[in-house]
């Protein structure tokens, strides 16, 4: 059921009497394919919501898993399409549309509320040994992989998850993996402070920086397919092979890929392409599903780190190792507090997650680059999504 100004296309033709397996789906929506919106015709703007003008009279998105973004993005260059729905644009991308007179004016940097980060299973040798971890934090390029990215517009590197805003400021300069230029392993003192990480692994026999033990060769790692985010996979798997730990890198549609590590019984070791945005303005939301043990699901499941599991559910999920990490008891506390105490709570929460359990590499706080076609006029940025407010913009009248 519709509640705002638009509707799926045929909406009026759901019986519901019916029970939802008994319903013929609706044309608007084709799964993987398309979303088509019309007018909702129960929502008059004048009389109930002078927030959304609604000027366009239907929205049609085409669903394409897998597409070579940077060929969308040259669609909406040439006014074959007016949007993309991502959080940012290839480099080659942003750079023609900030640097084109005839195209600037359809390219903006929005600021997001959200990260980027890797993600390491805790439950999965040799990311089950804490040195491990830190030593693949000190020895991955940020800076290499923002640069692909899109560079600076594409966000601010990373010193840890949550994003600063949401924590207060508290944490200004704390960044406990931090290597010269953010280059890691690709700068001589970033690749030394990585080894000597490594060096007190387990996973290190010779105790030479380099993770020698038979689980550090073939580490399925999990990313998505496209120029930019293949090529940010090899830079990761070139930064880890600097110290010894050799990837199986295997890249997927989003869909595929989202469905790998949803599932806990996968036992992914590694995942490059994680990534939240805040579902309202509190560190909560950065913690409680992807942080928190007692969020942890049999299906869609977003703690790809099993931060936090209990013995019982790793033995349900079929894992060697019983005990993990995590930081339930803190987040339990923060959840409690308001006011200052809770952004200050949120704070020590972030050492502890960056310290103690180091479950994740940071990557970046994500800005959102958007671009649209020259048919669209006022456009607007909604932070809720990140993405461009459809309610707000319109067509021009000639390009109609």
């Amino acid at each position: 059921m519709a509640s705002g100004p638009y509707m799926f296309e045929g909406s009026e033709e759901l019986d519901f009497s019916l029970p939802p397996k008994e319903q013929e789906p609706v044309a608007g929506y084709q799964p993987d394919k398309l979303i088509s919106l019309v007018r909702n015709p129960s929502w008059v703007a004048d009389d109930q919501d002078d927030l959304r003008p609604a000027y366009v009279d239907a929205i049609s998105v085409e669903i394409c898993p897998g597409c070579d973004q940077e060929v969308a993005e040259e669609k909406v260059a040439n006014d074959e399409i007016d949007h993309i729905f991502t959080n940012g644009v290839s480099a080659q991308t942003a750079r023609k549309f900030s640097q084109d007179p005839e195209l600037q004016d359809q390219y903006f940097v929005e600021p997001g509320s959200g990260n980027y980060y890797i993600s390491m299973n805790l439950a999965v040798p040799p990311f089950d040994d804490i040195h491990v971890r830190k030593a693949v934090n000190y020895a991955i390029n940020k800076e290499g992989w923002r640069r692909l990215s899109g560079g600076e517009a594409s966000g601010e590197i990373a010193g840890y998850y949550t994003p600063p805003g949401l924590l207060g400021n508290l944490l200004e300069g704390y960044d406990p993996y931090a290597t010269p230029n953010h280059e890691g392993a690709d700068s001589p003192e970033g690749l030394e402070l990585a080894k000597q990480e490594m060096a007190q692994s387990k996973y290190d026999t010779n105790k030479d920086g380099i993770c020698d033990a038979p689980e550090c060769k073939g580490v399925l790692s999990i990313g998505v397919v496209g120029r930019v985010a293949e090529a940010q996979h090899q830079l990761i798997a070139q930064n880890l092979a600097a110290i010894g730990i050799e990837l199986d890198v295997k890249n997927f549609d989003n869909s595929t890929a989202y469905g790998k590590i949803f599932d806990p019984k996968n036992h992914i070791p590694f995942s490059v392409f994680a990534g939240w945005l805040q579902d309202y303005p509190d560190a909560y939301t950065f913690y409680f599903f992807p942080m928190y043990g007692p969020s942890i699901l049999d299906q869609y499941n977003t703690n790809y780190s099993m931060v936090g599991a209990d013995p019982e559910q790793l033995k349900k999920y079929g894992y060697e190792v019983t005990e993990v990490p995590g930081l339930d008891e803190k987040i339990e506390e923060c959840a409690s507090k308001t006011g200052d105490e809770r952004v200050q709570c949120w704070a020590e929460a972030e050492k502890i997650l960056m310290e103690d359990v180091v479950p994740i590499v940071p990557l970046i706080w994500s800005n959102v680059e958007q671009i649209i076609s020259s048919r669209v006029v006022n456009y607007t940025y909604c932070l809720f999504d990140n993405q461009m407010a459809y309610e707000q913009v319109a067509i021009r009248p000639e390009a109609q």
